[in-house]
């Protein structure tokens, strides 16, 4: 789902590399330096900590509409956007920890969608990140039941589909 957004980013990064004609090594030696200090800077972040903890996403309404001047239809459009999205993301982390068995299989996912945002569906003038969503998506549909088998987590299977056996997934 995250293949357009992979892809975006690292377009940017030639970008940023073009410009400032550096070799690719270096920049991503530079990227890499700045980590640690980017994770420290999010971890004192008192407001990344509350939106972290706080998943229901409502608390952005007031924040969207009084700080950034939106309109109450407009906060209340991206509000619902991303509610829906964790409706959806919720069930598939749901899915993922029923049909594997492993609270590390959901826990990675939502860090890494946090950390993502919203996927990038498409983008003006950059027909590789719709490709590489279009891609991303129809491999995630055709690898989700082969890359969640229980047998690959969790050896307590019994020769059965799902980790507890009660679900018919597939």
């Amino acid at each position: 789902m995250y293949a357009g957004s992979l892809v975006l980013l690292a377009s940017k990064l030639m970008e940023h590399r073009n410009q400032h004609r550096r070799p690719l090594l270096c920049c991503i030696k530079t990227t890499l330096l700045r980590f640690p200090s980017q994770m420290s800077s999010v971890a004192s972040d008192v407001l990344f900590w509350r939106n972290l903890v706080v998943v229901t996403h409502l608390n952005h309404m007031a924040e969207i509409y009084s700080c950034h001047n939106y309109s109450l239809r407009e906060a209340s459009m991206v509000v619902g956007l991303q509610m829906g999205y964790t409706v959806v993301f919720g069930s598939y982390a749901s899915f993922l920890f029923i049909r594997t068995g492993n609270l590390a299989c959901p826990l990675v996912a939502h860090v890494f969608c946090n950390y993502m945002g919203l996927p990038v569906l498409f983008v003006q003038r950059k027909g590789l990140v719709c490709v590489a969503f279009v891609a991303g998506t129809l491999s995630f549909a055709w690898l989700l039941f082969p890359l969640t088998r229980p047998d690959l987590y969790n050896e307590r299977t019994n020769s059965c589909r799902c980790w507890q056996g009660y679900c018919l997934w597939n």
